[in-house]
């Protein structure tokens, strides 16, 4: 499990530094076009390829951005999951311990009603409202999933069926049926 903490934060610290030099390019690219539209020239070629050649290196950058908020992602789910594994083999919840018949999921999990099963890391309040998000539009990512505990909005990505499980946000981890 320890691995899987160092390979988020691995990411999360590459993400970090790309999105910095995201914004240096960025605000470079800014500069040069005010500057040459404050000056009144018209661009030289040199000026042009070079700005052209900015906007595919910031391109390959948010291409590279999004690879690593996708492998972030599978590697906060793939913590989800060896944490899931981990805590049904010796963990217990004192909350509600129901579970639908014919679907299995951990007696430490809190039913918080209409199928909706929450992680001891989880509000019922967030996870009735990513239900009632899955459910009006089921997909792979929800977004800006609300919760009155934090008072912020949370992205969620979802897998499976019966029951669906929805992780992401501050570890969240949800069971929908």
């Amino acid at each position: 499990m320890l691995r899987f903490h160092r390979r988020t934060e691995a990411a999360e610290s590459d993400q970090r530094e790309t999105m910095k030099l995201i914004s240096f390019l960025t605000a470079c690219i800014a500069i040069s076009v005010l500057a040459i539209g404050c000056g009144g020239d018209t661009i030289k070629n040199s000026e042009l390829e070079s700005l052209k050649q900015d906007s595919r290196d910031y391109a390959a950058l948010k291409v590279q951005v999004d690879q690593l908020q996708s492998d972030l992602q599978d590697t906060k789910q793939q913590l989800a999951a060896a944490r899931l594994k981990a805590d049904s083999s010796g963990s217990s919840f004192s909350g509600s311990t129901g579970s639908p018949s014919g679907v299995d999921i951990p007696p430490y999990r809190e039913d918080c009603g209409n199928g909706v099963y929450a992680a001891s890391t989880t509000s019922c309040g967030f996870a009735l409202n990513a239900a009632r998000a899955y459910r009006s539009s089921p997909r792979s990512t929800l977004y800006n999933i609300y919760s009155s505990e934090t008072n912020k909005y949370y992205d969620l990505s979802c897998s499976g069926s019966s029951p669906v499980t929805c992780t992401g946000g501050i570890r969240a981890l949800i069971y929908i049926k």
